[in-house]
């Protein structure tokens, strides 16, 4: 029988495994890791909030916004008001911003496809276990 710290431990060795991939995503760029990871919400979300990437990357707003003034500085996301709330900020990515992280995922995602095509099965086991997992904890205050 599996223990909750064997459990634990696999999902640090999942979460490290995940960390380190992104680590050498940024290596082929000048980006900061939490700067890779807000473009990357970013460009899978189509646009994000900067209030609720603050909550989802632990960030205090200092931290947020000087990483953002550089993502526009460097002409990789625009930020515009939004039209509900004036207070509130809308981030999407720039075309340059959209061009960069299609170049430096390219290598990422033809593992991932070589993953999905030769273990179909496996990856999809997977997928329904994280959707699971993720369903069951995240209802739970921890």
């Amino acid at each position: 029988m599996i223990t909750e710290r064997e459990l634990f431990r696999t999902l640090q060795a999942f979460h490290e495994c995940a960390m380190a991939t992104v680590s050498r995503v940024g290596q082929r760029t000048n980006l900061t890791h939490t700067q890779l990871q807000i473009m990357n919400h970013i460009h899978f979300r189509g646009l994000a909030l900067q209030k609720e990437m603050r909550k989802l990357f632990h960030l205090t707003q200092g931290a947020l916004s000087t990483a953002l003034k550089d993502l526009e500085k460097q002409e990789l996301i625009s930020r515009t008001q939004s039209p509900v709330d004036q207070r509130e900020w809308v981030i999407s990515l720039s075309a340059k911003g959209e061009a960069l992280i299609h170049e430096i995922g390219q290598p990422l995602f033809a593992q991932l496809r070589d993953l999905v095509t030769n273990n179909p099965e496996e990856v999809e086991r997977l997928m329904e276990s994280i959707e699971w997992f993720t369903n069951k904890f995240i209802s739970n205050d921890v």
